[in-house]
């Protein structure tokens, strides 16, 4: 005896809902004004940077203390010191990376870092670098 569609039982991996719907005026504007808006995680693990400290000067956290320390922190931060595609990176308009060779400290949720001494003065993009598995992923 085979089983036909009124024995079939659910199974997660086979059986989905798809919805197709074409809402009306008047629903699509009550979803707008109801609606909250909310930041979601991303599903793969990557490097997310959530604060940069600078305790150096009362300029904000905007600013790079050249010989200062920094502090990152955020989740899924840490790496492998001993791989030079995997660190923090700080990359000037130019496209000219530095790599930060002191780390005080590497965990998953904080990076304490010293911004090298010799780093010329402009605008730089801060990114981690870290490996899941196979795949180097960042973050800015």
């Amino acid at each position: 005896m085979t089983c036909n569609y009124w024995c079939d039982t659910f199974d997660p991996n086979r059986h989905e809902i798809d919805l197709v719907i074409t809402p009306t005026r008047q629903a699509c504007r009550s979803l707008q004004r109801q609606a909250q808006v909310q930041k979601q995680t991303p599903n793969t693990r990557q490097p997310r940077l959530l604060q940069y400290v600078n305790p150096n000067n009362g300029d904000g956290n905007q600013t790079l203390t050249p010989g200062g320390g920094a502090q990152l922190m955020g989740e899924f931060l840490s790496f492998d010191p001993a791989d030079p595609d995997q660190g923090i990176f700080l990359t000037a308009s130019d496209q000219e990376s530095t790599r930060i060779e002191v780390v005080m400290r590497n965990t998953p949720s904080e990076l304490i870092f010293l911004v090298p001494s010799g780093l010329p003065a402009g605008e730089y993009r801060l990114e981690v670098g870290a490996r899941f598995g196979t795949e180097l992923r960042t973050a800015c």
